[in-house]
């Protein structure tokens, strides 16, 4: 099974999934799924970054120079948080700006409730539309 990534960005940013890639990062602007000021979904940015089912960004290089990335948050250290789904569980990792993002095999399991449910129905809606377009 492919990893999916979803992510979302603050002046800390994050993202999330990794069958499919969602993220957002920090100072943007709220998306359809009412990320916090500050935030910038960057989901589409990271999907096309993922290949070979992986997904790897290098630590030493900012996120926020990657294409559909911006810096939301000039002045404040920046995070990237991604929620991916493997092997069908859902699980999340957040690292800095210039830190290693390797996935699958780094994160942890999603384990409130609340998330993984919002998770779960961000994916369904995009797997829906995405064979409606095939």
């Amino acid at each position: 099974q492919q990893p999916t990534a979803n992510g979302t960005g603050s002046s800390g940013e994050r993202s999330s999934s990794m069958q499919e890639i969602s993220s957002s990062s920090s100072s943007g602007g709220a998306a359809d799924h009412e990320l916090p000021a500050g935030w910038l979904d960057v989901t589409d940015a990271l999907q096309y970054l993922v290949q070979n089912s992986k997904l790897e960004l290098h630590a030493g290089i900012s996120k926020t120079g990657l294409m559909g990335f911006a810096d939301v948050a000039p002045q404040g250290e920046k995070e990237l948080y991604v929620a991916y789904c493997y092997k069908r569980q859902l699980f999340e990792k957040v690292v800095g700006d210039m830190e290693l993002l390797r996935l699958p095999g780094a994160g942890e399991p999603v384990v409130e409730a609340a998330v993984a449910d919002r998770l779960w129905a961000k994916y369904r809606s995009r797997f829906q539309q995405q064979a409606l377009q095939q």
